[in-house]
């Protein structure tokens, strides 16, 4: 993945740059995640406890 932060410390990082850069991090994250073959493949239905269902308000005292 090339970089597009800015290698001189003359350079400027404007507005334009940063959505740039944000993109390109989107589109490799994207390309990782398709040609991963479904190694880190997680199911979106999945049960996903809410931190208010600790089990630790559940302990008796």
């Amino acid at each position: 993945m090339e970089s597009h932060v800015p290698s001189n410390r003359n350079e400027t990082w404007t507005e334009e740059k940063h959505v740039h850069f944000l993109n390109s991090m989107e589109a490799w994250f994207v390309r990782t995640m398709l040609q991963s073959n479904d190694r880190y493949n997680l199911r979106l239905d999945r049960h996903l406890p809410d931190s208010s269902d600790s089990t630790l308000d559940c302990k008796p005292r």
